[in-house]
């Protein structure tokens, strides 16, 4: 099972709409959570804007309008390999149960949008904890943008992280049984396109699971993609059965040179470091090289 989850910022014009379907055109995930829609199920373009090839069913939470202005937003679309059962449902969260039509397995999955004032960061820590009691024994699976930060090391530029909100992200996690899942890529997962000194880049975007769920899937990968027309990067995470291979040399895919990656400054530092630190020829260099910005 392949999963995505992304903040998007908006899918009401038609860069953003086009960038989406290249997203899942390229990565081809099962299940997709998408955040900041600034979509409501009345809107005319709403099905055409998020369903894509297989991914062909969708489960919506109408964006906030106030004052002609649109915020919030949630969605989740999902192919027919799988089964969702939706729990519960919030303007912040989507709360289901999954099952799979040809794979042996299930497990409870939380799609969190954390509250992104400052005076409400602790409600994003008591939606987690409210869930968890109900989930104790079961295999569960968390995700999202939750707006709040576990160190110093997953920010860079602007003001010392909020020791408080850090502290008690921290504890919920414990308190909760909920291990972050890690990750390839880039060290952050958002940046407020600013420069020199008012650059800002924080890792809030993240999946974690509970021991059940890693007992029940021991094998996954866990990836940073790169960033299209949001100030978020898109997270993929995809789990393997215990038949399945990470590296299945029979269905190694090509890699090329994507555009995009000409436009993203994590990835020219990437392309920088590798190439000074490859060795061999120069079509070692480049074929090591491009092994590094495709991860």
């Amino acid at each position: 099972m392949k999963c995505i989850s992304w903040n998007c910022r908006g899918l009401g014009n038609p860069a953003a709409v086009r960038a989406l379907k290249k997203l899942l055109k390229s990565q081809n995930p099962d299940m997709v959570f998408l955040m900041e829609t600034r979509l409501q199920k009345s809107d005319r373009k709403a099905k055409s804007s998020l369903l894509c090839g297989p991914l062909s069913n969708m489960f919506m939470i109408d964006c906030v309008v106030a004052n002609g202005r649109r915020s919030g937003g949630l969605a989740l679309i999902w192919n027919n390999v799988l089964n969702i059962d939706i729990i519960q449902s919030t303007k912040n969260l989507i709360d289901k149960y999954i099952t799979s039509s040809n794979i042996d397995f299930s497990l409870y999955a939380t799609r969190i949008y954390g509250f992104p004032y400052y005076s409400q960061k602790h409600l994003t820590c008591a939606a987690i904890k409210d869930i968890y009691h109900d989930r104790i024994s079961a295999c569960w699976l968390i995700f999202g943008d939750f707006n709040l930060l576990l160190n110093s090391s997953e920010k860079l530029g602007g003001n010392n992280i909020d020791y408080h909100h850090t502290n008690l992200f921290n504890e919920n996690l414990n308190y909760c049984d909920l291990i972050d899942l890690g990750y390839q890529g880039s060290d952050f997962t958002w940046a407020n396109n600013q420069t020199d000194s008012y650059h800002i880049k924080e890792r809030i975007d993240r999946y974690c699971a509970n021991p059940n769920c890693l007992h029940s899937f021991p094998r996954y990968n866990k990836k940073h993609l790169l960033r299209y027309t949001s100030d978020h990067n898109p997270i993929m995470l995809e789990f393997y059965s215990s038949n399945e291979c990470y590296h299945q040399n029979r269905h190694h895919k090509i890699q090329r040179f994507e555009q995009i990656w000409a436009n993203d400054q994590d990835s020219v530092q990437v392309v920088k470091n590798a190439w000074h630190n490859s060795m061999g020829d120069q079509p070692m260099k480049l074929k090591q090289t491009l092994q590094q910005i495709a991860n």
